[in-house]
């Protein structure tokens, strides 16, 4: 092969291939209201007029590629399927009725669009986004104060940090993090586990936690984050726990279902008041359950009692009772030296045991 068949070789793709797009540059900086068509690769550019006057900016239609970049108060409005990138600064607005590859968002700004790959949330901006479900790589970033809803099919993950507020409806096929002080709502499926550090909040209500990647939990808090389970399925994976507890976290469960085991560790506390719990309960920190009719090994057991491991390494029993807001436990449990397992009254017979009610409790008991 020499180097003239090298030159025709190049020569002929050259005059058989098209030509690449070529970008078109659209600046809009009047105050006006412009709607646009762009065959080609479309790079638009929107500013406030004189005085801080809004532009607005529709794009009816062009090909695929091109972005568009949003300042102060002005709007864009995108129809053109597979736009590359949307960026959204200050305190404009974005629109986009069609799916887009990629959006950014800065400052006070808020996007709504259907989204192909990904978004990023910074500032105080705000980001709705329908996920397609044709991409697997797609994900979610959140900074800042930032806020971002989630539907669709998200591929690969969702992180939230700093102080953003996350609210997930969509079925997330990767993990969720949630760190710093983040505020995180769960009401979709995350197939790939949830993990809160940092002093992050999460609330679940009605979702579903699996673990199909083989985390060490379905859910684990861990450093000063605060969980709350309200509803829904948490589950773990083969011989891995479905929540654990540890560092300096605190876990609610007020309802829902646990499908594995569930973890008190470190310095974590532990409440149980409903739902259920599928597997064993181990206790190596602060565990309480708020219910009624305690029975330990099939004895009864004292309202507002306690259990530790009685000085040895560890002890194992079976904790049954009804809990306070529906559901009831019976479980077998492990408590670690140094866990404490404590049986709260629910209030109505704490009610009657500060009132002396204790005769009538029993009566009503029988």
């Amino acid at each position: 092969m020499n180097a003239r068949f090298l030159l025709a070789v190049t020569l002929g793709l050259y005059l058989v291939l098209p030509a690449p797009a070529v970008a078109q540059i659209f600046v809009f900086d009047d105050g006006g209201n412009h709607i646009i068509s762009a065959p080609s690769c479309p790079h638009v550019f929107v500013y406030d007029g004189p005085f801080d006057q809004p532009t607005t900016v529709e794009l009816l239609n062009g090909s695929m590629g091109g972005e568009a970049h949003v300042y102060g108060h002005s709007s864009f409005i995108n129809h053109v399927y597979l736009l590359t990138t949307l960026y959204a600064y200050d305190s404009s607005h974005i629109t986009s009725t069609t799916g887009v590859w990629y959006v950014e968002a800065y400052g006070d700004s808020t996007v709504e669009a259907l989204v192909m790959a990904g978004v990023s949330a910074y500032g105080n901006s705000t980001i709705i986004a329908d996920f397609d479900s044709s991409y697997s790589w797609c994900y979610v970033e959140a900074y800042d104060s930032s806020k971002v809803t989630v539907y669709g099919w998200v591929g690969s993950g969702v992180w939230a940090n700093d102080d953003s507020v996350v609210a997930v409806n969509a079925l997330i096929e990767g993990s969720l993090w949630a760190s710093g002080r983040a505020n995180v709502t769960v009401d979709g499926e995350v197939r790939g586990g949830l993990s809160a550090g940092g002093s992050s909040n999460v609330i679940i209500s009605g979702a579903s936690i699996g673990n199909i990647w083989g985390e060490p939990c379905g859910l684990i808090a861990y450093d000063n984050s605060t969980v709350t389970i309200a509803g829904g399925w948490i589950g773990g994976a083969l011989e891995s726990p479905a929540v654990c507890a540890v560092g300096n976290s605190t876990v609610a469960i007020f309802a829902g279902t646990l499908g594995d085991d569930l973890v008190a560790g470190g310095e974590s506390n532990v409440t149980i008041s409903g739902g259920s719990i599928e597997g064993d309960i181990y206790v190596r920190s602060t565990l309480a359950v708020d219910g009624h009719d305690y029975y330990i090994d099939g004895q009864s057991f004292p309202y507002g009692g306690t259990l530790d491991s009685g000085g040895q390494p560890s002890r194992t029993g079976t904790l049954t009772c009804t809990l306070t807001n529906g559901g009831s436990l019976s479980n077998t449990f492990t408590i670690y030296d140094g866990g404490t397992l404590v049986l709260i009254p629910e209030p109505a017979t704490l009610s009657l045991l500060t009132l002396g009610g204790l005769p009538v409790l029993r009566r009503r008991k029988k």
